[in-house]
């Protein structure tokens, strides 16, 4: 399996994680990555949307948004673009 994109190391923010996903849903869109599933880019779509305005979420808790991603946040984007418009 080739990765779409082989350094992703340059991400260190949570703005440049969305805007990844959307490059890399665009990418698909275009026809540059092939995809199995037809509404992955949707799915990725949703994570980006949901990654960008998460601070909406975590304020209507009174929590701080978080900065620096841990394993959990990450299954939580996930997660959340299951149900994310």
């Amino acid at each position: 399996m080739t990765m779409p994109a082989p350094d992703l190391s340059g991400i260190t923010s949570r703005q440049e994680l969305a805007a990844y996903l959307l490059r890399l849903a665009q990418r698909v869109e275009q026809g540059e990555i092939r995809q199995e599933n037809e509404q992955s880019v949707d799915y990725v779509k949703a994570a980006a949307y949901w990654t960008r305005s998460m601070h909406g979420f975590f304020a209507n808790q009174g929590k701080e948004t978080p900065e620096q991603p841990d394993w959990a946040l990450i299954a939580m984007i996930f997660s959340a673009a299951f149900i994310y418009e």
